[in-house]
């Protein structure tokens, strides 16, 4: 199965695109995601905490009891779920 046709088949409740890190954001990190991780933390969380977008979600998700976060990088440890989740929980 083609990760197209994966995408198709999976199912999911929401997809957010509104709270994806900007392009410029998202460029400079994986220009230089080992040594960027951090600023890239910082940087995406104001985003976050100013996108209207996101105050919509995280009050959606508040009254949710379970909810998932899926994320399509390669790196467990560093990617936008992980900003996604701190500021979620904090």
């Amino acid at each position: 199965m083609t990760q197209y046709q994966l995408k198709r088949a999976f199912h999911y409740d929401l997809w957010d695109k509104d709270i994806a890190p900007s392009t410029e954001l998202r460029e400079w990190f994986h220009a230089d995601p080992d040594n960027r991780w951090s600023e890239f933390e910082t940087r995406y969380s104001k985003e976050l905490e100013t996108s209207p977008s996101f105050g919509a979600l995280r009050h959606l998700l508040a009254q949710k009891s379970v909810v998932t976060l899926l994320y399509s990088s390669h790196d467990e440890r560093h990617n936008n779920a992980i900003v996604v989740y701190n500021l979620l929980t904090k």
